[in-house]
């Protein structure tokens, strides 16, 4: 307090204080813990994807299909390599997370397109109506998914940042 009894005005940015404990948060460690549960469904559907694309080779838009088996591989490889580095407190999974992020984000505007392309050959109006309803529940489960992990990875940031403040290179 001075003279005139008003408390003198916060500093900005605030300094970060490093963490009282050692562990990740609790979201974002569930949430990293659940994610490498997701990355390894995607491997399993990156080679069912695989065996899709040689069976029906010459129906649908191939461009859709070789998208969906690349980008299943890379958000399997990005993500779990992620997630682990993570999980030990390492500032480099952040970048790993990053890409896994734009991976996942084409896997889904292909997953988009591929279901106004399937819902545009059903002839029957229940059939159009059922796959776009399920397809754009879908997409909002997966956009949901998507930014629960961001706010995740972003409270893991926070956390290893304000424990590594004195030694940046610490993490890496």
């Amino acid at each position: 307090m001075n003279e005139f009894n008003v408390a003198p005005p916060p500093s900005f940015p605030p300094p970060q204080t490093p963490p009282k404990s050692d562990s990740l948060p609790g979201f974002a460690k569930g949430f990293i813990i659940t994610d490498l549960v997701f990355c390894s469904i995607r491997g399993v559907v990156g080679l069912l994807a695989i065996i899709g694309l040689l069976l029906l080779r010459d129906r649908g838009p191939l461009i859709l299909a070789y998208t969906e088996v690349i980008t299943n591989f890379a958000i399997l490889f990005l993500g779990l390599s992620a997630n682990i580095l993570l999980l030990k407190k390492k500032l480099l999974g952040m970048k790993f997370a990053y890409f896994s992020i734009f991976f996942t984000v084409i896997n889904l505007i292909s997953g988009c397109v591929g279901v106004f392309y399937k819902a545009g050959e059903y002839t029957n109006a229940a059939q159009k109506i059922g796959a776009t309803v399920g397809g754009t529940v879908t997409i909002l489960v997966r956009i949901a998914i998507i930014v629960l992990y961001i706010i995740a990875i972003k409270q893991a940031y926070d956390f290893l940042s304000a424990r590594n403040s004195n030694d940046p290179y610490k993490s890496y």
